[in-house]
């Protein structure tokens, strides 16, 4: 009589097919292979010390086919025909709160942002401009923290002043002095040397038209607050010799002689690395490439996804997918929440674990399609059995 009402009692639980998920570790039994399913007794008292341990909780999981808040079915331009429940709107800006409630740009500096299902103003430049009156609706984000002295970097952030009794906000950062022989000037929101500056020579904002000169590697410059007035060597080149007639010879460069500067002599066989940090050679394991009208550089071929094998040999990357180069061989690698479910390269990894009911959390983890079943954020969606028929 036992056994028949156990068997009643599961024979209601669940209208459709389910699985029964654990809470918790399950106590080790001593069933035997043919016996699974069998309820096993608890331990006696004398075995554990008096403290008999109950089963844990089981609970039945059906299939659900109703997109549980807050995600929806919303269609897009990119995606005329979604995934079941493949949208949360609480976060989505092209489906915020609902389908097709679009957040956009504001003016004054702002965009809306998906906030908990509400299109909410914020400061779309945030590195930038920052609301530091607190008046966002009225005038947005109306303080250009990196210019600002009152709010340097920051709302509230207020540079000290400088010896001639000017506050200075340089890029989001105070200028704390600007001393002599330098001069502020606060259009320019700079502190120079106006007996050099070229774009304020001998006073601010007197900038000087650029002069070309026939001495190799040099150009006029402004020297003691007059323009063009003295000949300087041009960017990446040098005067080694420290004779000015032949110019600026040297090219920091490409010279293995003096290689980013001057009397910087690279090891036989090695040459001069160019580009922002010119270096010699290049590490072991590593290939120079480049040369011709191409500029120099090192690589390694069994790893460079641009130098795969071969100089400016680069790997081919798919949809949703990271180029990758292992031992010289060119391969890809898919972006994280997808996969190559159905085995063509052409369309890369073209399955999107976190929504697609025929690949849900894995490839081949199929939902049941049939009754609508969705997959949300890589698991098929289920919900606590209310009655029918139960199976394992």
């Amino acid at each position: 009589m036992v056994l028949v009402a156990i068997a009643t009692v599961l024979a209601s639980a669940c209208a459709a097919e389910t699985r029964i998920v654990d809470l918790g570790d399950a106590p080790p039994t001593d069933q035997q292979p043919g016996n699974e399913g069998i309820f096993a007794p608890p331990p006696d008292a004398s075995e554990d010390g008096g403290a008999s341990r109950p089963d844990p909780e089981k609970v039945l999981a059906c299939i659900a086919t109703e997109c549980p808040y807050p995600y929806d079915t919303c269609p897009s331009v990119n995606s005329p025909l979604p995934y079941k429940c493949g949208t949360n709107v609480l976060t989505d800006n092209a489906n915020c709160g609902a389908c097709g409630t679009v957040c956009s740009h504001l003016p004054n500096n702002l965009a809306e942002r998906c906030i908990d299902g509400t299109c909410q103003p914020t400061c779309a430049y945030p590195t930038i401009y920052r609301d530091c009156n607190d008046n966002l609706v009225d005038d947005g984000c109306e303080t250009n923290i990196a210019s600002d002295p009152e709010n340097c970097g920051g709302c509230g952030n207020k540079c000290p002043q400088i010896t001639n009794g000017v506050r200075s906000c340089i890029s989001g950062v105070c200028a704390q002095d600007c001393l002599s022989p330098r001069t502020w000037c606060a259009a320019q929101r700079v502190c120079t040397d106006l007996s050099s500056d070229n774009s304020n020579c001998g006073a601010c904002g007197s900038r000087c038209p650029f002069q070309a000169s026939s001495v190799y590697g040099t150009l006029y410059s402004c020297a003691d607050g007059v323009c063009n007035s003295h000949l300087v060597c041009q960017a990446r080149y040098a005067n080694c010799n420290d004779d000015m007639s032949d110019g600026c010879e040297v090219l920091l460069t490409t010279d293995p002689k003096n290689c980013g500067e001057c009397g910087n002599v690279c090891p036989p066989g090695q040459v001069c690395l160019g580009g922002s940090n010119p270096k010699c050679g290049c590490e072991p394991g590593q290939t120079l490439c480049g040369g011709g009208s191409a500029q120099l550089y090192c690589a390694d071929l069994l790893s460079d996804a641009l130098n795969c094998g071969a100089c400016m040999n680069a790997c081919p990357r798919g949809n949703n997918e990271t180029a990758v180069c292992n031992n010289g061989v060119c391969g890809t690698k898919c972006d994280l929440g997808f996969a190559d479910c159905d085995g063509d390269g052409r369309n890369g990894c073209e399955a999107d674990l976190n929504i697609n009911p025929r690949h849900c959390g894995a490839c081949g983890n199929q939902c049941d399609i049939a009754a609508g079943q969705p997959c949300i954020d890589g698991q098929c969606l289920t919900v606590e059995c209310d009655g029918g028929t139960v199976t394992k």
